[in-house]
């Protein structure tokens, strides 16, 4: 009897503690599928209109969006499921980029947490973006003003696919002419960019000794942004 009530309290307690680390533990990985552009399609119109589904569907209660970029820039923010419009396409190829992000702004990082097409206006060539090579994504910052308190802690917001970094690879940070260099997959808050005017920053996919990574397009990426006071 004794032993069976010594079981009874084990399981008891057993169970406790996986509801408690159940609930302590990390949130469920939020995913992201663009739905209406299949990989590789060819366009006849310059526009496009994208729909996509996120799930779980609690995101936009987390205060979650979704951010789509095309080619290197052209960011859409996007709280809700509306769709999501490009319309001036150059002819040739393009790709779209998909991603959840924090209520912080900063992409998640889980596989399944962003969504790459390559697609085509009128003619089909090679593909923009080599998926299953080392690939950057420049999420953040982008080519705007940024004002008041948001330009003392400035965001530069990458992803790396296909190349883990500090296991033969790093990320080179140039931010007006100062050299940094990030062997984790992780975003950063910088104060170094808060002089009113105007900077330039160069992200790069290296080596970890040095060597730039060109497989693909976007693997270095120069932007301009400006800090104003108000």
């Amino acid at each position: 009897m004794k032993k069976t009530a010594r079981r009874v309290w084990f399981l008891g307690v057993l169970l406790l503690g996986v509801l408690f680390f159940a609930a302590c533990g990390e949130s469920p990985e939020y995913a992201v599928k663009i739905l209406n552009l299949a990989e590789g399609e060819v366009l006849q119109s310059d526009s496009v209109a994208i729909n996509f589904i996120v799930s779980p569907e609690d995101w936009q209660e987390k205060g979650y969006t979704v951010h789509f970029m095309l080619d290197r820039d052209f960011l859409r923010i996007k709280k809700d499921l509306s769709p999501v419009f490009y319309t001036g396409l150059t002819e040739g190829p393009h790709a779209v980029f998909a991603m959840v992000c924090n209520e912080k702004g900063v992409s998640l990082r889980a596989p399944e947490s962003i969504d790459i097409r390559n697609f085509y206006y009128k003619v089909r060539t090679e593909p923009l973006i080599k998926k299953d090579l080392p690939l950057l994504i420049l999420h953040q910052p982008v080519e705007r003003i940024y004002r008041g308190p948001e330009a003392f802690h400035i965001l530069i917001d990458f992803r790396v696919l296909n190349a883990p970094l500090g296991h033969g690879y790093r990320v080179h940070v140039n931010l007006d002419g100062e050299d940094f260099y990030y062997e984790e997959d992780e975003p950063i808050w910088t104060d170094r960019a808060s002089r009113i005017g105007e900077h330039d920053i160069t992200v790069t996919l290296e080596t970890d000794l040095g060597n730039p990574v060109l497989t693909n397009p976007f693997n270095q990426i120069t932007r301009h942004f400006g800090v104003r006071e108000k």
